[in-house]
């Protein structure tokens, strides 16, 4: 891209349907010492989002690493219908839940 931000080729998704291994009955410590080692590895950039459940285990394995990360998250907007939305105000919203996970 044109922003000069440089990533690893390769990303951590965490959610999909394992969900860094807690949908399959993986422990919380397990799961930081998954993303950890794709740290190890020369993974810089972890994708995650509230819907997924992991933001906290992301955090909590990238505390003290953060320098030269990038940390994509997003947040699914619904109405009291239950129709998805995306709105600006509403995902503004729903940020702060997201940067308090991250923040170990």
């Amino acid at each position: 891209g044109r922003t000069g931000l440089d990533v690893s080729v390769m990303a951590l998704g965490a959610g999909g349907k394992s969900r860094l291994g807690r949908k399959h009955g993986t422990s919380a410590a397990e799961s930081v010492a998954l993303v950890r080692r794709a740290l190890d590895e020369g993974v810089t950039l972890i994708d995650t989002a509230a819907a997924y459940e992991t933001e906290e285990i992301v955090g909590e394995a990238i505390a003290g690493r953060r320098d030269g990360l990038v940390i994509s998250t997003k947040e699914l907007v619904t109405t009291a219908f239950g129709q998805a939305v995306q709105a600006r105000n509403d995902a503004r919203q729903g940020s702060p839940g997201s940067l308090n996970g991250l923040a170990w």
